[in-house]
């Protein structure tokens, strides 16, 4: 099964907190990112005229001593298929972001 990003919601992504979404890195090297949480985020009010879903957040862990900056990664998983997402870092997970020793903590936003 492909998911269709357009149009996915929160609910698609549940059974898959805790997996791992690959992605292949242009040197070719391969990484995997950890779903570690969603949160629906009410807060964010689309134009209800082109909404097509409630805007949610995957938050994932980055591989330790892995540091990449905010952009489009194409992520591959083994049940929902290829996506391309835009994530970017907002932290470190355990909310320590001056220990580099902690994976990065990136956010997707869907709204």
């Amino acid at each position: 099964m492909a998911i269709d990003i357009g149009t996915c919601i929160a609910q698609d992504f549940a059974a898959h907190v805790g997996s791992a979404f690959h992605f292949q890195h242009s040197s070719g090297s391969g990484i995997d990112f950890h779903l570690l949480s969603i949160k629906d985020t009410p807060e964010f009010k689309p134009n209800t005229l082109w909404a097509k879903r409630p805007p949610f957040s995957l938050f994932f862990a980055a591989p330790k001593g892995l540091e990449v900056g905010q952009g489009n990664f194409t992520l591959q998983h083994p049940v929902l298929g290829p996506m391309m997402v835009f994530m970017v870092p907002i932290g470190r997970v355990g909310g320590n972001n001056f220990d580099p020793n902690q994976p990065l903590l990136m956010q997707c936003s869907f709204n």
